[in-house]
């Protein structure tokens, strides 16, 4: 009978148990970076949502500054009698200061922000000539009112 030889197999179970482990912690970082990515996709919607629900609420605001159906015409007036009242002594104002005059005499903004309301009915008031911004966020009537 012939014998026959094997040649010497090279043993290779803790090569393969070091690959597994490596794949453990490769699997376990990128779960990481899974879960990672899962949150900031969340947060980027979230901050979409947000950003749709502003610009919307922002455009009915601006709309609803001057249409009818949105702010009465008495609301209106009672705005533009405030503005036209304290800038009447000629004086520029500044924003924040007509913000804290209307709030003094409880003007009702309708739940928006009286900074931003107050801001858009005087852009509306320049476009027809009635007030004029002297400096940025500054005040004041025209000169022929």
């Amino acid at each position: 009978m012939k014998s026959v030889r094997l040649a010497a197999v090279r043993d290779l179970r803790e090569d393969l148990r070091q690959r597994l482990q490596a794949l453990a912690l490769e699997r376990a970082t990128l779960s990481e970076r899974l879960a990672y990515l899962d949150q900031i996709e969340v947060q980027t919607k979230n901050l979409l949502e947000y950003e749709v629900m502003r610009i919307q609420a922002g455009s009915a605001a601006q709309q609803g500054l001057f249409t009818d159906t949105q702010i009465a015409d008495s609301q209106r007036s009672d705005l533009s009698l405030f503005l036209r009242d304290a800038l009447s002594d000629g004086t520029p104002r500044p924003l924040g200061y007509l913000k804290r005059a209307a709030q003094k005499r409880q003007i009702d903004f309708g739940g928006k922000n009286p900074g931003r309301v107050l801001h858009f009915a005087l852009t509306g008031m320049a476009q027809n000539g009635i007030v004029e911004m002297e400096e940025k966020g500054v005040w004041r009537l025209t000169p022929t009112q």
